[in-house]
């Protein structure tokens, strides 16, 4: 669901590479972005991010509440998926202090729109150019 969660898709290059070589590759990249909670289940990779962990505010990996790889071997493709409600319900919460020290309601619903336009946007860009840097290793 638009924009609480998004679906990236990329070609795989190589279609005689092997899922578990895939498998791996991603597993490896997940534990090299700090990821919490990676489960392998047949084709797709599964992961989920703990709250306070040890990324830091800036960790491409911080706005991600969970989120799956699927190989689909049909049309040779990786399809990457992640859920941002964590950071949703953060900037609600946040816009909602904002209303009650301004008692505006135009102006927290104009900040609370333009703070998760901003936020998803910088991690969508991310997550793109992170799916695109592994898909190029295969």
């Amino acid at each position: 669901m638009f924009p609480i969660t998004h679906t990236f898709k990329r070609k795989i290059k190589k279609k005689t590479l092997e899922i578990n070589y895939l498998n791996a590759s991603i597993h490896l990249a997940l534990e090299k972005a700090l990821v919490d909670n990676v489960l392998i289940v047949n084709s797709e990779i599964h992961f989920k991010n703990a709250l306070f962990n040890k990324q830091s505010r800036n960790h491409f990996m911080t706005n991600v509440d969970k989120g799956y790889f699927k190989i689909d071997n049909t049309s040779g493709q990786l399809i990457y998926h992640i859920s941002m409600k964590r950071v949703f319900y953060f900037n609600f919460f946040f816009v909602l202090m904002i209303s009650l020290f301004f008692k505006s309601l135009l102006f927290s619903c104009l900040f609370f729109g333009v703070i998760c336009m901003l936020t998803w946007t910088i991690t969508v860009i991310r997550h793109s150019r992170f799916l695109n840097k592994l898909v190029n290793k295969f």
